[in-house]
Formats: structure tokens, sequence, C-alpha cells
């Protein structure tokens, strides 16, 4: 167990945009590479590959970078990741907590209402929900008396 003992567990569900659209283009490249193989198996094999490389890079963020879960501990925030992966955000590591409420009168504004953690030395950001994000900035505020940086 994880020292520092966690508090309430925070569910965080992946945003089901970026798990759809990459299905519907595997999708489209699995019917075109299916009736492209009936003449040109090899372009056929390519059109497929094609799509399945596009599924994982574009769903990959979702699936397998985003905490399923989180929860706040003494020394960070607790991400409960895939495959049953734990890792520690330490609070001193945090850059920046950017938090995005989006246009709610639009359906393209609504799609745009997330959050996430910016973290000192990585490269992909914790991908949170704008729930969370204004949640782990008023938490960071509580316990450092200044909120971190905020985009």
């Amino acid at each position: 167990m994880i020292a520092g003992g966690t508090s309430e567990r925070h569910e965080n569900p992946p945003e089901r945009l970026f798990i759809i659209l990459p299905l519907v283009v595997l999708l489209i490249f699995l019917i075109v590479g299916i009736v492209l193989a009936m003449d040109f198996p090899i372009l056929g094999i390519f059109m497929i590959l094609l799509g399945v490389a596009f599924f994982i890079a574009g769903s990959s963020r979702e699936l397998w970078f985003r905490p399923r879960s989180i929860s706040y501990l003494d020394e960070g925030i607790l991400l409960s990741l895939p495959c049953n992966r734990k890792r520690i955000v330490k609070w001193e590591t945090i850059v920046q907590v950017y938090v995005s409420d989006g246009d709610t009168s639009t359906l393209t504004g609504r799609l745009k209402r997330t959050g996430g953690i910016e973290e000192k030395n990585r490269i992909i950001p914790v991908g949170l929900t704008y729930e969370l994000a204004v949640l782990t900035r008023e938490e960071h505020f509580r316990r450092f008396g200044r909120y971190p940086s905020v985009r």
C-alpha cells in the first residue's frame, strides 16, 4: 500500500469522443481494406493495418494514459491507471492545472469542457474531467495557499 492514506476516490471517465472517432475511422479503413483485398490483396491488408495503427494512435491517450480514478494524498495525487498501475504525482512537480469550461450552449463547446495536469519533465499531460481539474486546483490552493498556474 502507498503511504499517506488515500482520501476519497474520484472517478475520471475517459473522453468518449477520442475513442469513438478513431473507431469510426478504423471501421472505414476495414471496409475499404476488405473491398480492396478482393482485387489487390496487398493494398487491402495495408489499408486494414493503417486503420488499426490509426485507432491505436488515436485512442491510446484515453485507453492507456488517462487515469481511471484519482485520490489526494499528503505527498501528491495518486493516479489509478489502467491495468492496475498506480503512480503518484507529487505536489511539487505540478507545473500547471488547466481547466477549460468550453461553451456549454453548443455541442462543440461541450466537447471542449475538460482539464488536466501538466508535470515537470513529462511529455503527456494527465487528462482529467473538468470537475476533477477544478477540484485539483482547489486542493492545491488548500494545501499551499496559492493556485498552480492555470491556462
